[in-house]
């Protein structure tokens, strides 16, 4: 695999930019989540998402942007599944431990910090400027263990949370439930149809289609007016 995404002709400028922001973050963190993201960049079959998504989406969403939501919507759906089938794991093996942990340190040095003898921080060089930049730390990990316990209410397990497909059941709910298709816009099926079948990298006798999407997505909400 290549260090740079290679993008097909008919990407347009403005989103090769965006995607290529967000590999620069994306890549050097997990090849897992890397993969999937290449594939919703280079597969061929993405023209057809994108022909399905400047016929009907284009005004309400850029393409860069949908592709990234279908990342983030697929990262969720497996990270909550994970996490339905392991309940009890150890709290340094949950979701935003680790930023909430920085965040603290962050905020205990900063108190500490201000707990030194003024002149003693003048005469170390450690000024109001440095306590400034420690209590800046400290937010960007809250900030982050935020974005972290938020994604566990995004691309919830469905009901049958046990079945093997349960993340891409929940990626197509996530992605049809969208507020952004607000009327006149119908719901994305033929384009959410594509985006499962790059993301799940799905066999050829197992693809998904328009239909396909929406009977998943009418079961859930079937399934959500019944109750457990």
């Amino acid at each position: 695999m290549t260090d740079s995404l290679q993008f097909p002709r008919w990407m347009p400028p403005d989103d090769r930019q965006t995607l290529n922001n967000l590999y620069s973050v994306i890549s050097p963190a997990s090849e897992f989540g890397r993969d999937v993201f290449v594939r919703l960049v280079e597969r061929p079959e993405m023209e057809e998402a994108w022909k399905e998504h400047q016929k009907k989406f284009a005004q309400v969403i850029s393409f860069g942007d949908l592709v990234f939501m279908a990342f983030f919507t697929w990262l969720c759906a497996v990270l909550n599944q994970f996490a339905s089938r392991f309940p009890n794991l150890p709290s340094h093996l949950q979701l935003g431990h680790r930023e909430r942990e920085l965040a603290a340190s962050a905020r205990a040095i900063a108190d500490e910090i201000r707990n030194i003898d003024p002149e003693i921080r003048a005469d170390e060089g450690i000024t109001d400027a440095t306590l400034t930049e420690v209590a800046r730390v400290a937010t960007f990990f809250e900030h982050e263990a935020e974005i972290a316990s938020a994604s566990t209410i995004i691309a919830p397990p469905p009901h049958k949370r046990a079945y093997a497909n349960a993340p891409q059941v929940a990626f197509i709910n996530t992605l049809c439930a969208a507020r952004l298709w607000q009327p006149p816009l119908r719901r994305p099926y033929a384009l959410v149809a594509v985006l499962v079948n790059v993301v799940f990298d799905l066999p050829a006798n197992s693809l998904s289609d328009a239909d396909r999407v929406m009977h998943c997505y009418r079961s859930r909400s079937r399934a959500k007016t019944r109750g457990p």
